[in-house]
């Protein structure tokens, strides 16, 4: 699956806030020049955030968040199914195979 850097979207809320800024700082990086968006995390309708057709969306999460990241995944899938979901994280990262069964990678 190709993706189209311009549409990468770093979802955000205040207990992820400092990885957000971290990853984004990494990506401009190893990506000059590319536009990516970083866009709050308030709610699962997020209509704003899936106009991209094919986006690559990334969260980062703690295991205290992590039903309601793996719900919020569902509901990304439901609203841009061609999107491709990338989560990271203290969770994530111990637990890849549960992360796996709602978002794309795990990183």
């Amino acid at each position: 699956m190709r993706i189209n850097l311009s549409d990468v979207i770093f979802l955000y809320e205040p207990l992820n806030k400092h990885s957000v800024r971290a990853l984004a700082a990494a990506f401009e990086k190893h990506f000059p020049g590319r536009a990516y968006s970083v866009r709050p995390l308030v709610d699962p309708a997020l209509k704003e955030p899936l106009t991209a057709a094919s986006s690559l969306l990334l969260l980062s999460f703690a295991t205290g968040r992590a039903p309601a990241h793996y719900r919020l995944a569902d509901k990304l899938r439901q609203l841009n199914p061609s999107a491709v979901l990338v989560c990271g994280g203290p969770h994530p990262s111990a637990l890849p195979a549960e992360a796996l069964n709602y978002f794309d990678t795990v990183c």
